[in-house]
């Protein structure tokens, strides 16, 4: 799964729309992160995380909470991490979600140019 984000960044006298590529590596400890398989184009991550409801050893697994995480990248190039967590009740409602916004210690320009690119004039 991945997307493609833009933001506007100066280059020369103008201002130009960068497109950058963003895919999802998942997995579940110890393993490694890999590619998740589906159809999915927005590079966003929803994932379910699930308990055995009635102690059955797996018979009755249902979702206990959501998890939403979405990268977002700033007009000004600042990159963060908006990361949704809602509970899921037992009736399998929804509970209040509690959202975290992590900042990027560097913005795309300093994390592409750290990370090897060029930088563009």
């Amino acid at each position: 799964m991945s997307a493609t984000l833009t933001y506007d960044r100066p280059k020369v006298a103008v201002t130009n729309s960068t497109g950058m590529l963003t895919t999802i590596l998942v997995g579940e400890k110890p393993d490694a992160p890999g590619a998740i398989g589906g159809t999915g184009t927005t590079g966003e991550l929803d994932a379910r995380f699930q308990m055995d409801a009635d102690e059955s050893g797996g018979a009755d697994v249902q979702d206990i909470f959501k998890l939403e995480a979405i990268p977002v990248v700033g007009a000004d190039g600042t990159i963060s991490l908006r990361v949704t967590v809602t509970p899921i009740l037992g009736n399998a409602a929804a509970g209040t979600p509690q959202v975290v916004t992590v900042p990027h210690n560097q913005n795309v320009d300093a994390w592409q140019s750290a990370a090897g690119r060029a930088r563009q004039a």
